[in-house]
């Protein structure tokens, strides 16, 4: 069976779970900006070099995504950046931004098994190219096949709010145990139980205040890896006046 890294199945969301690629020395694309062919747009020959990276990513919503970032620009004549992003015959903007502080972009309109190409440009203010970047190439994988864990989640009778939840055991001989995540509200994913394979039960009883819960159970190898995984349970909370 092909396992799923676990970074994959459990990243986050950009604010705290969707990690952009650090400049760090071995892993820049950089170029120094020349002069361009003719037709294009012309680039300086003073252009400062560009560093820049970009990672595929998994959201916290299962969803593929590619983060990427760059280094900020130095040139007094600089008034924004743009990204382009390539992929088969399709050629087309993704990031464009006046904002010279900002140094980084999320791309969540990628595609499963698809490779896509990230051009960055500084542009001045007449939209001429004054810097440029190394194109980087990002090729995004297909999701693993792992066991389907069958889960259900249900409110119990209590003073407070009380779920419980329990999942028929994996099956897989490497599975060695459990994981649970919960999503409150529109809150961000949060791992609330870690245990061995004799425990397939779940009761959680941390919900003030909660309208919504979504629920999740990961079968875990030794080596950290996904083997098996739920379809999300939500369960609806119906609080006392």
């Amino acid at each position: 069976m092909k396992r799923t890294p676990l970074a994959a199945g459990l990243a986050l969301s950009l604010a705290g779970l969707l990690t952009i690629p650090s400049l760090s020395a071995g892993a820049d694309q950089t170029i120094s900006a020349t002069s361009a062919s003719a037709g294009a747009p012309s680039v300086r020959p003073e252009s400062e070099t560009l560093r820049f990276g970009c990672t595929a990513h998994v959201t916290d919503r299962d969803r593929p995504a590619v983060g990427c970032r760059w280094s900020p620009t130095q040139s007094d004549g600089a008034a924004g950046y743009r990204v382009v992003r390539s992929g088969g015959s399709q050629r087309s903007v993704v990031y464009a931004s006046r904002d010279l502080t900002q140094t980084w972009f999320v791309d969540r309109e990628v595609r499963p098994g698809a490779t896509y190409t990230y051009h960055l440009s500084v542009l001045n203010r007449a939209g001429r190219t004054i810097g440029e970047a190394r194109p980087v190439t990002v090729e995004i994988g297909r999701p693993a096949e792992t066991e389907v864990l069958s889960m259900a989640c249900r409110v119990r009778p209590a003073d407070s709010p009380l779920v419980g939840c329990r999942w028929r055991p994996a099956t897989t001989d490497t599975a060695v145990g459990y994981q649970l995540w919960r999503l409150v509200d529109e809150g961000e994913r949060e791992l609330v139980h870690r245990g061995g394979l004799d425990t397939t039960t779940y009761f959680d009883d941390d919900l003030a205040g909660a309208s919504a819960v979504r629920y999740a159970v990961l079968a875990i190898d030794e080596d950290g890896e996904i083997v098996g995984r739920s379809l999300p349970q939500p369960v609806r909370l119906h609080h006392a006046d």
